[in-house]
C-alpha cells in the first residue's frame, strides 16, 4: 500500500507543477506586454515634443495634441507622406 500512496503523491505533485508552469507562462506574457506598453509610453513622452516641432516645420496641421500610441504620434506624418506620394498601389 505504501507504494501506491507514493505514486499518487508523485502524480499530484507533477500535476501541481504542470499547473504552476502554465500559470507562470501566462503571467510572463502579461508582464512582457505591460513592460512594452510602459516603454512605448516613455518613448512617446520623450519624442512627442520633437515630432511636434517637425510637424510645425512641415506645416502639418492634422496632428493629435497628446498622443498615447505610436500610431497617434506618427499617423499625421504617414498621412502627409501618403498624400505626397499618392495612394499605395497606383501606377504613374
Amino acid at each position: 500500500m505504501k507504494d501506491r500512496t507514493l505514486t499518487y503523491l508523485s502524480l499530484a505533485l507533477n500535476l501541481a507543477a504542470l499547473c504552476y508552469a502554465g500559470w507562470l507562462h501566462s503571467q510572463a506574457q502579461t508582464m512582457a506586454e505591460a513592460a512594452l506598453k510602459q516603454r512605448e509610453k516613455r518613448f512617446i513622452e520623450t519624442m512627442a515634443p520633437r515630432v511636434q516641432q517637425v510637424y510645425d516645420g512641415m506645416g502639418i496641421t492634422n496632428r493629435i495634441d497628446h498622443p498615447k500610441t505610436l500610431d497617434e504620434l506618427f499617423g499625421p506624418y504617414l498621412d502627409t507622406m501618403s498624400r505626397i506620394v499618392g495612394s499605395p498601389g497606383t501606377t504613374r
